[in-house]
């Protein structure tokens, strides 16, 4: 029996010595690679002229031992991606604008000496698209809380801003600084009741910017006519027809109706719900 039961301690001391060899063997190093969040896949919404995406990826204690593979399955035509300090690293391309395309990137890890897979199956998914309230060609510009600011320096001459998805501004000459270019949709009570009869969309300039010459504003519209509506008055703007729209000039930007029909023009009382012809 003593001996059955030596034989029996033997046979299990063996087993486990090559469990422990085995696990040596299949892992040998102290720790997983992947996504802090121990994920396989991370997903993100990425601003194609937001500059670089650093999304971090660790590659644990053996950074020496290691390396990342990365193979852009989709949306290659968009954004480069590479491993800089422990993070792929998404560098958008601006040469071709997207309005919203998915891209996938593949994460492998290997061994740096062997070449062999160490772990693999990471993906990097999600989508890139172009802000079109981000696209000056000259002079910065970046986000805040409250709206699209351009900060044009000590001044700027022949800029083009896309203020809006169907706003363009080309402007002569600016003014030096910061200068907030948000577009806003807000719709008046006062008019919709005057005008009840007719369909008119809004588009205001929040800030009602001035700038040192005319500025060329260009809307995509089907409307036949724009009224500009500020200080109280409401009046027809001149524009001209292009192909994507209406255009005008101005050097103040403020509130604009877009609509197919006329509307009376003058000063406008929204208490009495009156409009008195200038």
């Amino acid at each position: 029996m003593k001996k059955t039961m030596g034989s029996l301690l033997a046979l299990a001391l063996a087993v486990l010595g090559a469990q422990t060899s085995f696990a040596q063997e299949t892992k040998p190093f102290q720790d997983i690679p992947g996504f802090a969040d121990g994920s396989r896949t991370n997903q993100i919404e990425i601003r194609q002229n937001g500059g670089a995406v650093r999304v971090p990826f660790s590659l644990g204690a053996d950074t020496e031992n290691l390396r990342v593979e990365l193979d852009v399955n989709r949306g290659g035509r968009y954004l480069e991606a590479s491993y800089e300090d422990g993070a792929v690293v998404l560098l958008p391309r601006t040469d071709k604008r997207a309005d919203r395309a998915e891209f996938e990137v593949e994460i492998d890890v290997v061994d740096r000496v062997t070449k062999e897979l160490v772990e693999g199956d990471f993906f990097l998914t999600g989508f890139i698209h172009y802000d079109w309230t981000q696209a000056a060609e000259d002079g910065g510009a970046y986000n805040s809380a409250d709206g699209v600011f351009y900060d044009f320096g000590r001044g700027a001459e022949d800029v083009r801003v896309q203020a809006a998805e169907d706003v363009l501004l080309e402007i002569a000459k600016s003014p030096a600084g910061e200068m907030e270019l948000s577009v806003a949709r807000e719709r008046s009570a006062a008019l919709d009741t005057m005008f009840a009869k007719h369909r008119i969309e809004y588009v205001q300039f929040i800030t009602e910017p001035e700038f040192p010459a005319d500025v060329r504003v260009t809307v995509r519209t089907p409307a036949r006519y724009i009224y500009e509506y500020a200080d109280g008055i409401l009046r027809r703007v001149e524009t001209e027809r292009v192909p994507d729209g209406l255009r005008f000039s101005a050097r103040r930007l403020t509130g604009y109706l877009l609509t197919n029909d006329t509307l009376t023009e003058g000063i406008v009382d929204e208490e009495r719900l009156r409009i008195y012809p200038l």
